[in-house]
């Protein structure tokens, strides 16, 4: 009796660690590499790769069990994205790129994902075209008074609306969809409330801090970038005055960094994406907030490079007195007895190049208005440097020392082409995201 036991517990342990595996046959993809790739937050990862036989068949067997979101890439870059949660999957079809000959067996998620897919694209043109009509039955109705086509339209919306709320209530709690789906349509309704249902925007917002960004449904989702950048988004776009996107932005970024505090690395590689994000967007009272509330948690463990970025929000922001530079004639920056546009820049870089040229054009107008150009190359090439820099009209310095230069440390820099728009004081009065930011301060106050 007790080997009987024995064997069906050890019969019991194998199934439940059976590796999945994702099989299938690609006719128009023979020779090629295969990769089966899912996500870990920010990033793609790996989790098997083979070569398509001359058959058209592939087996790709993770080292590791994943539940979430995965894709299929191909050496020509052809991709096909399921969900990956159960033991045995077989894609089969002709080329990944046609999406119409891919069948994806053996898988009750991806049956169920793409049953959704095709009842809510026709639910969502039935729904998009009765909200856009409501409004116009509203004000038909001051002519006849009669409000029951209103009332029908109310009622088939929220049949509608209803309906889908059935199907995703009826999905397996066990199953990745479950929590996938509802994720999806919360994607969908931000960009629509922002077109067309204003009224949904706020609670749309407070949902955002509901979501648990540690979860590992979300992690192995890929949505954890497009979640974060729409929802920035919508407040940006919601037609709230400068004062109250800024107030919910930062509700939101203290929401995301209490969420996290227990999970360093992703707490990094949220800062970093949304700092990023925000300084792109020059919402730098926005970047301003993360930077200070990350720099003051305790518990947060930075890496160096954001760590540096942030610095400069905290050392640099406006109003501070900018640190000086000693040029190697010994004089300083504070010695220039005008308004400066302090610029990092470099002559390997791109979009240094670009604004240079955008640099000359605006620098006679701006000299006039009293604005001088200071430029500091981190370059490390003297030759490259006498080669970009000999003809600028402007003061152009370097050290040769590149990201170590102690101008470039005092400034934090960690990204070229960098600006500081400095009075005559060195007081920083702005920190402009581009030249012609640059101008139109120039025109206003100068």
């Amino acid at each position: 009796m007790k080997k009987s036991i024995s064997f069906l517990f050890a019969f019991f342990l194998i199934l439940n660690n059976q590796a999945q595996n994702v099989s299938g046959n690609l006719t128009e993809h023979i020779g090629q590499e295969i990769i089966l790739k899912g996500y870990n937050g920010f990033e793609t990862i790996n989790l098997s790769k083979a070569i398509v036989d001359h058959l058209g068949n592939f087996n790709l067997k993770p080292e590791k069990k994943y539940s979430g979101i995965g894709y299929l890439e191909t050496s020509d870059k052809s991709t096909f994205l399921f969900v990956i949660n159960e033991e045995d999957i077989i894609i089969e079809g002709v080329h990944l790129k046609n999406n119409k000959s891919i069948v994806v067996k053996n898988s009750k998620e991806n049956s169920i994902l793409n049953q959704y897919i095709f009842q809510n694209n026709i639910r969502e043109k039935v729904l998009y075209g009765w909200k856009f009509l409501l409004p116009y039955y509203k004000e038909v109705i001051v002519v006849n008074g009669d409000e029951k086509y209103i009332q029908f339209i109310k009622q088939e919306i929220a049949r509608l609306e209803q309906q889908e709320n059935n199907f995703f209530e009826n999905i397996e709690e066990s199953l990745y969809v479950k929590w996938y789906l509802p994720i999806r349509k919360y994607l969908n309704n931000i960009s629509y409330a922002a077109k067309y249902d204003s009224q949904n925007v706020s609670q749309l917002i407070l949902d955002f801090r509901e979501i648990n960004f540690n979860d590992s449904s979300l992690l192995n989702s890929g949505l954890v970038d497009d979640l974060i950048e729409s929802h920035y988004w919508l407040i940006e776009n919601s037609g709230e005055s400068l004062d109250n996107v800024y107030e919910e932005m930062n509700s939101s970024t203290a929401y995301l960094i209490k969420c996290l505090d227990s999970n360093g690395p992703l707490l990094n590689d949220v800062t970093h994406f949304l700092f990023n994000y925000l300084e792109k967007k020059s919402l730098f009272k926005a970047s301003e907030f993360l930077a200070l509330k990350m720099l003051t948690q305790n518990q947060c463990i930075l890496n160096d490079n954001l760590t540096n970025q942030l610095e400069s929000y905290r050392k640099l922001k406006v109003g501070n007195v900018a640190p000086d530079i000693t040029f190697e004639n010994n004089t300083k920056l504070s010695d220039i007895n005008a308004n400066i546009l302090l610029v990092f820049g470099a002559s390997w870089c791109p979009n240094c190049k670009e604004d240079a040229l955008k640099l000359l054009s605006y620098y006679d107008a701006w000299r006039e208005k009293d604005l001088e150009i200071v430029y500091i190359a981190l370059d490390t090439d003297k030759e490259a440097f006498n080669t970009a820099y000999k003809n600028a009209p402007w003061q152009t310095y370097c050290d040769f020392k590149g990201w170590d230069s102690k101008s470039a440390k005092d400034y934090h820099i960690s990204g070229t082409p960098t600006y500081f728009l400095l009075d005559k004081n060195t007081k920083i009065l702005v920190r402009p995201a581009s030249l012609e930011q640059v101008d139109a301060w120039v025109n206003y106050k100068l």
